[in-house]
């Protein structure tokens, strides 16, 4: 049986102002301390709004990755996760 998150109007207001802010540090912190073309490889949190981020780090001679929908093997922050739980 899948469970499903209600969509309240609060949760999207959030999930937009989470997404903004993620654009705004994009722009204004990480993209200055890149002084090369890099990889930005991106988890799919829903606040990574993938367009505007693909397209602001194009316009800066960057590229986003995104890793694919769950991939705890190639995502290290899982691994560490896993190992922390275990010694719970």
């Amino acid at each position: 049986m899948k469970i499903r998150k209600k969509r309240t109007p609060i949760c999207r207001a959030l999930r937009y102002e989470k997404a903004k802010a993620m654009n705004v540090w994009m722009e204004k912190l990480l993209i200055k301390e890149l002084d090369r073309p890099s990889i930005i490889i991106m988890n799919n949190a829903p606040v990574h709004s993938k367009k505007a981020l693909r397209s602001l780090l194009k316009k800066h001679g960057h590229t986003m990755l995104p890793l694919p929908p769950y991939s705890p093997d190639v995502n290290h922050i899982e691994q560490s996760f896993g190992g922390t739980k275990k010694r719970l």
